[in-house]
């Protein structure tokens, strides 16, 4: 936490003196309005390769899903819970392959989702491709689309993009950066049927490019204290 208080307690916690750090943080904690601690944050680092093999179980996962004939429908940050010994989707829309999505999330939500066709496990690849742009700090480029959708709302989706891995970025591969970004274009193919065949020959696929080079880097994930 940022202040002088909150870092003389975290020196005696390194000192050994669990205790005194108690009675330290107790009275910091007295000492100070609750919009100030409301202010207050903490901040952890994750490496990046760890990052990337969290987004590689989710994949897995959503291949179990497709396998037994589901779609889930809303892949997002929002929807992945990571714990230290696993990673769990969450709020999946109760799809079946074949059904029409009854909601979208605009830039996360392929085309055929926002002109509410029946999905195949390709709008699921879509979004997972969309995750992979955000983990590797890649972009899209290219000649974007507007759609209208039910009720007036407008998305705006990139046709066919070409993926880009800025070659100065100090957290991108060097000998598979371009890989990388043939491995995100495919999953983000206007046309489904361009897509990845499966999610699992996309996570085969990211498996071989791990072997060759791993990420790196690492990211920095700001917390807040909020009402604690």
């Amino acid at each position: 936490p940022n202040s002088e208080g909150a870092r003389s307690g975290v020196d005696l916690i390194r000192t050994g003196q669990p205790k005194m750090f108690i009675e330290k943080w107790t009275e910091l904690l007295s000492s100070v309005e609750d919009a100030e601690l409301k202010q207050m944050s903490y901040k952890i680092t994750i490496p990046r390769s760890s990052i990337t093999r969290f987004t590689l179980e989710v994949i897995d996962e959503v291949s179990r899903l497709h396998e037994c004939g589901r779609i889930h429908g809303d892949i997002k940050p929002s929807n992945i819970l990571v714990s230290r010994n696993d990673t769990l989707l969450i709020d999946d829309a109760d799809l079946s392959i074949g059904d029409i999505s009854p909601t979208v999330t605009p830039g996360w939500s392929p085309s055929e989702q926002l002109l509410r066709k029946p999905l195949s496990s390709a709008a699921d690849i879509f979004s997972l491709g969309q995750l992979l742009l955000h983990v590797l700090a890649a972009e899209p480029l290219g000649r974007e689309v507007r759609y209208r959708m039910p009720g007036g709302q407008v998305a705006l989706i990139f046709d066919d993009p070409s993926v880009y891995i800025e070659s100065g970025n100090p957290y991108a591969p060097v000998e598979t950066r371009e890989d990388w970004c043939r491995l995100i274009e495919r999953a983000l193919r206007t046309d489904p049927n361009e897509r990845w065949p499966t999610a699992r020959s996309m996570a085969d696929e990211m498996r071989t490019l791990f072997q060759r080079e791993d990420m790196r880097g690492e990211v920095e994930i700001r917390l807040p204290w909020g009402d604690h």
